[in-house]
């Protein structure tokens, strides 16, 4: 992506696909730039988003690495901890540069959608911080995210942080069933986050020292015919000190095509100059757990149980491409409180007539949920 069509407007998520597609294009250079003004503007949107519970959805963008070629991936952790962690003069080239960019124009949707705001008060609350003083918290987000030379937040050494340490006995668990069309296929995660910084999950990828982001954790789902099951476990990591908690179920569904859940990554090629729309798989939230301790709003309340859900995937055609994908959205509310026992989900193809056979069936009882690695 020019570097002249990244103005105001252009959000986080959207410049992350764009990382994505220059990494896939071993375009290195280009992706550590287009990283750091990510970065800065997803710590932009942290610092007006009233919605503290909102603010973790700057700590997943960095997981679409998880979705790329492995050997690009790690080579473009490996280029960013040549560049901006031991690279000064360029560090502080790319902090000047960003912060003349000025903050962003666009509203923070992406980070505010992501909050349980949206459940508790049905869109209805005030989304942002108000006053708020753009110019000296641009420049805050700027000098925060990167640690830029010269300023009082100045690069420390790199903290330590504290291991999730996983349950040996848990004991409290969500069962997640339903039906699912033969015609398709589903792989499911869970995301764990926590309150206390120093013990969020270490990533590879810096945010001023390393980056702090959820735990993942799959699940084994167990296919008989027309029916699927597998298991949440609320307390998968120990409480101790860090307590972790599970926040959002994510399936990943694909089709007999190989249409899948995922999002789109345009690059445009150095040779001929056309634009290359790709897309990469991923899985969608179907599922959002209450955090502990969040209050409900009347007629807001995280439910203990829920009506079975039903979700219709279709193809989504990407407008002027062939890349297509899957989507499988939830049109209801799947809010579930701890409390909650099992929930009901069924999956149907919408993208054409099922006739494939079901897949081998598996053990007749869904295993535990393993971490994800």
């Amino acid at each position: 992506m020019e570097k002249d069509k990244l103005g105001g407007g252009v959000t986080p998520p959207e410049i992350w696909r764009h990382i994505a597609g220059c990494i896939d294009a071993e375009r290195y250079d280009d992706a550590t730039f287009l990283f750091a003004l990510a970065g800065a503007r997803a710590r932009f949107d942290t610092l007006r988003v009233a919605d503290i519970s909102a603010h973790d959805a700057a700590a997943i963008l960095p997981m679409l690495l998880d979705y790329l070629p492995a050997d690009k991936a790690n080579a473009f952790r490996e280029h960013i901890k040549n560049t901006l962690l031991k690279d000064e003069k360029l560090l502080t080239a790319y902090c000047a540069e960003i912060r003349n960019m000025g903050p962003p124009s666009y509203f923070p949707s992406y980070m505010v959608n992501h909050g349980l705001g949206v459940f508790r008060n049905g869109g209805n609350a005030q989304p942002l911080v108000e006053p708020f003083d753009e110019k000296s918290s641009w420049a805050d987000a700027v000098n925060g995210y990167l640690r830029c030379p010269g300023t009082s937040v100045a690069r420390p050494a790199a903290p330590r942080y504290e291991e999730a340490v996983v349950n040996a006995h848990p004991a409290r668990v969500l069962r997640v069933f339903g039906t699912v069309d033969p015609s398709l296929t589903i792989k499911v995660r869970t995301s764990y986050f926590n309150f206390e910084g120093k013990c969020r999950q270490k990533n590879d990828v810096p945010e001023g020292g390393p980056e702090s982001r959820p735990a993942w954790v799959e699940s084994r789902v167990v296919r008989s015919g027309d029916s699927y099951d597998t298991q949440v476990v609320y307390d998968y990591f120990q409480d101790g000190t860090c307590h972790w908690y599970p926040y959002e179920v994510m399936f990943q569904v694909t089709n007999l095509d190989g249409l899948t859940t995922g999002y789109f990554s345009t690059v445009i090629n150095a040779t001929t100059h056309v634009a290359d729309t790709r897309h990469i798989a991923a899985p969608s939230t179907m599922i959002w757990i209450n955090p502990p301790g969040t209050a409900d709003s009347p007629g807001h309340v995280a439910a203990r149980s829920l009506a079975p859900l039903d979700v219709d995937c279709r193809e989504h055609r990407w407008p002027g491409g062939d890349a297509n994908s899957l989507d499988c959205p939830v049109t209801t509310s799947s809010l579930i409180s701890q409390e909650a026992t099992e929930v009901r989900l069924n999956l149907h193809d919408q993208t054409a007539t099922p006739t494939a056979a079901a897949p081998p069936p598996e053990p007749s009882s869904p295993a535990p949920a393993r971490r994800a690695d």
